[in-house]
């Protein structure tokens, strides 16, 4: 393999774990609140088909420190796990109301929105 096929391929890896927790966080952050209106055993269902894991998450962090990402990138790699505590929070209390989810997808967004500036937007101001 050529060196300049090397370097795309490393291009193409880079750009993946670069956006794949800011896509991945956005998707969840659709589905959340479809998650919360739904009955518990469809949020279940819906929670185990598409809300991530640790070892997912393990892996991101993992790639996002071997291509030399931001500390604002790997935040984002954290960030993923947190969409957890809709469905977790729903079956171990309850009784606890739809305004704290709607609180925690509110977290969750501003947070994104924030590392997604860090990550992408401020590095071309500075160019």
């Amino acid at each position: 393999m050529r060196e300049q096929e090397r370097i795309e391929i490393l291009r193409k890896v880079s750009k993946t774990v670069k956006t794949f927790p800011f896509l991945y966080t956005a998707l969840l952050l659709l589905l959340s609140p479809l998650e919360a209106w739904l009955s518990l055993q469809w949020s279940v269902v819906l929670g185990l088909l598409t809300f991530t894991s640790l070892p997912s998450v393990w892996l991101c962090w993992k790639l996002s420190r071997a291509v030399k990402l931001c500390p604002w990138h790997r935040a984002q790699c954290f960030i993923m796990l947190l969409p957890l505590a809709i469905p977790l929070c729903r079956i171990l209390k309850p009784e606890i109301n739809i305004l704290w989810m709607w609180v925690g997808i509110a977290i969750l967004l501003t947070a994104s929105l924030v590392n997604a500036y860090f990550v992408f937007v401020k590095p071309s101001v500075r160019r």
